[in-house]
């Protein structure tokens, strides 16, 4: 027979029962666990006991059912109104069976607050480190975009590298009719906007009349983070990033960097636009006259410390009065703006072109010796003089141009006096005639 005496100190509940399922034994902890007295305990069958009845013949049943010496569960049992967690077990020795049951409601309850405090923990430091990051991406991203090299394509592969975003798009609309969408950068290269993007944008763009907004949207295929910004007149820039359909959640969770992020971007180009505008002429897109002379101040500059050649060219329009009165000022801006791009696409990238007024254009070669700039100048007069101007009724006229080259710093050194030395040269190819090129002296001697 089980000896009673080694589990009367035992925190846990313990009762003995008999053959016959009758308690034999309880100790002082199982009746402080069910609120009862001993004595309307022992001597009555485990069956008869309410609280216990159910987890203790389901340990009976495992107990006889595996052909085991011992059997446990867990439960949840109704003890005196309240629901307790009940680790339940049984061992049979000789004739009796051993019963321990352990409440472990108040370890449940600490094990669910320690988990519960730990997930807060958990949760917090992941919030911590999401807001580092994002912190560390704008700053970068602030330092990008505040440098020389900054380019929507950069950016843009800042934003592929460092978050799951596989697509970066950039449109540009009106809200009035949405969907004539100009595709302004796309990281997938693609020229035509993509349809089920423009449908998306139509239907956002009928919801809202303000100057930004944030919308995230979940496809079978993508999840979509469309931030929109106000640009320049009537525009609108809006930033498409595209994620996988298993990326939804990182979409979701980076829509408002994402919106930081382009907000920066907006702000850029509109900058970017209107410094252009500021340097450049309306009707031709060419530099104009202001932002010549700043940039030939600085060649002068640049070349006097590193004893680099340059060239300065005025071109000018043969009869271009002629062409106003006779064809009228719509046909004189077809024959500009040709003869605009004519020129910027003679030149390097370096060079600069702008138009100085009138029909009158000035180029700077940058790192040119004199000796080449009479072979540069007169390409160009050539390429006018073969080329086709189409104009408004249909008529189709041609043109050509005279020019003056002037060297620094053999032809002047000071803006003023290459200036005037071209200025001389480009008078003496109208006067002798037009459609030619007229050196001055010193370009003359160079190119022999």
């Amino acid at each position: 027979m089980v000896n009673p005496a080694l589990f009367d100190s035992l925190l846990d509940g313990v009762l003995v029962l008999n053959e016959q399922n009758q308690v034999v034994y309880v100790n002082d902890a199982l009746t402080n666990l069910l609120g009862i007295k001993a004595r309307q305990i022992l001597k009555k069958n485990i069956s008869d006991i309410q609280s216990l009845q159910s987890v203790a013949q389901e340990v009976l049943n495992l107990l006889t059912g595996t052909g085991e010496s011992t059997a446990y569960i867990e439960r949840s049992v109704l003890i005196d109104g309240a629901e307790k967690s009940i680790q339940a077990s049984a061992q049979k020795i000789d004739t009796e069976i051993l019963f321990y049951l352990r409440d472990t409601s108040l370890e449940a309850l600490l094990h669910h607050k320690y988990k519960t405090e730990l997930s807060k923990k958990e949760n917090l430091i992941a919030e911590l480190d999401r807001r580092v990051f994002e912190l560390e991406f704008l700053r970068s991203s602030a330092e990008l975009q505040a440098g020389e090299g900054y380019s929507i394509e950069n950016s843009s592969e800042k934003v592929l590298s460092l978050l799951k975003v596989q697509r970066v798009l950039l449109y540009k609309l009106t809200l009035s009719k949405p969907q004539n969408i100009e595709v302004f950068y796309d990281s997938a290269k693609a020229k035509i906007p993509d349809p089920e993007i423009v449908k998306t944008i139509v239907n956002i763009s009928n919801q809202f009349q303000g100057d930004r907004h944030l919308e995230i949207v979940h496809g079978s295929k993508y999840s979509t983070v469309i931030s929109w910004f106000m640009g320049s007149g009537s525009l609108y820039n809006v930033f498409i990033y595209q994620y996988t359909s298993e990326n939804a959640d990182e979409a979701t969770k980076d829509q408002n960097l994402l919106h930081a992020h382009s907000r920066q971007s907006s702000l850029l180009l509109e900058n970017d636009i209107l410094f252009k505008q500021s340097i450049t002429d309306e009707k031709t897109g060419l530099y104009n006259p202001r932002y010549l002379k700043f940039r030939l101040d600085q060649e002068i500059n640049r070349s006097r410390r590193h004893n680099h050649p340059f060239s300065l060219i005025i071109f000018d329009i043969d009869h271009f009065k002629s062409v106003n009165d006779k064809y009228g000022h719509l046909s004189g801006d077809i024959v500009l703006i040709k003869v605009a791009d004519i020129l910027k696409n003679s030149f390097r990238a370096t060079d600069m072109v702008a138009r100085y007024g009138g029909e009158e254009f000035v180029v700077l070669c940058t790192d040119t010796p004199a000796e080449n700039i009479s072979l540069v100048a007169e390409r160009t007069r050539e390429r006018v003089e073969k080329a086709e101007f189409k104009l408004e009724n249909g008529q189709t006229i041609h043109i050509t141009i005279s020019a003056g080259v002037a060297h620094f710093p053999a032809d002047g050194k000071t803006t003023t006096e290459l200036f005037e030395t071209a200025d001389q040269c480009l008078y003496e190819a109208k006067r002798t005639g037009r459609n030619k090129v007229v050196l001055s002296s010193s370009a003359k001697t160079a190119a022999g």
